[in-house]
């Protein structure tokens, strides 16, 4: 997958832009650093298995987004 960093315009795989962090813990997406000039680029960390063609996302699960309440307690 390549990376284009919006500053300088280096262009190159995602492997040369160092990772930083992600951009929000259970997501996929991550800021990686430019190799030529450090500025931090905005990448979709998402893996593709090349013998299925499937895509993986990180930290997604079915419970995502679902909302649980605690059952009311009854008071005697």
């Amino acid at each position: 997958m390549a990376l284009k960093c919006g500053n300088c315009g280096h262009e190159g795989l995602r492997d040369e832009f160092k990772f930083i962090c992600r951009v929000a813990d259970p997501g996929p997406d991550a800021y990686r650093r430019c190799p030529k000039c450090k500025s931090p680029v905005y990448s979709e960390e998402l893996e593709q298995d090349e013998l299925s063609g499937d895509i993986e996302v990180w930290g997604l699960s079915s419970l995502r987004g679902e909302v649980f309440k605690r059952e009311p307690e009854d008071k005697e």
